[in-house]
């Protein structure tokens, strides 16, 4: 049985749909109707966390929609499997593949990683966050203890060496310092210093 009012802007039946709104129960009851980009924005704000962030990849990209974000990137992904989500929304943009990349992010190993984010820098661009401390990383056993320079230089190796054996080589493979950009190549990072907490990949 049809509820009564229900999309007719009569206020009767709504909250069966989306969480009580007072501002909105109010304008309705006024007869009021509301844009569709606010019921579009209500539903998306009770959206689990994964599924906003494939949105904003999805605007940004803006794949059949008439806007795009060219600078856009991600909030932190905290696993892996959500990583290999959002990368394969964008499935091919020239050398970049979305399924390549995400077999490849499946192969890093979990406990070198602190976070993920995704988006791009007009093409495609993978930030990988390395953790200061071992519990910090997605594999957190309980152990804590500073990561040594070794360690995150081998890991460096590692991400760079198993993308480019899934295919999908970066065009750009640098390091990140707290958010800043360094200028770095892959030949040049036996430069390594202590202040490099990610890396960053880019497909032209």
């Amino acid at each position: 049985m049809r509820r009564k009012g229900l999309g007719k802007g009569s206020g009767k039946g709504y909250k069966n749909i989306l969480g009580y709104d007072p501002r909105v129960h109010s304008d309705s009851r006024r007869g009021i109707k509301q844009p569709q980009s606010i019921k579009v924005l209500n539903l998306l704000r009770k959206s689990p966390i994964l599924e906003q962030k494939k949105m904003g990849v999805i605007l940004a990209y803006g794949d059949g929609l008439k806007v795009r974000n060219l600078n856009y990137v991600s909030s932190d992904i905290r696993s892996i499997d959500d990583a290999q989500e959002i990368v394969k929304l964008v499935p091919y943009y020239n050398d970049y593949d979305g399924n390549k990349v995400a077999k490849a992010l499946g192969e890093l190993n979990p406990k070198m990683i602190e976070s993920i984010q995704f988006g791009r820098e007009s093409s495609p661009v993978l930030y990988i966050k390395i953790p200061y401390w071992t519990n910090q990383a997605f594999d957190d056993k309980g152990e804590k203890r500073e990561y040594t320079d070794e360690e995150k230089k081998q890991f460096i190796k590692e991400v760079y060496n198993t993308f480019k054996k899934a295919g999908v080589t970066p065009d750009e493979f640098g390091m990140t310092d707290y958010g800043n950009h360094l200028a770095g190549w892959y030949e040049k990072l036996y430069e390594y210093n202590k202040d490099i907490d990610g890396i960053r990949l880019w497909w032209d």
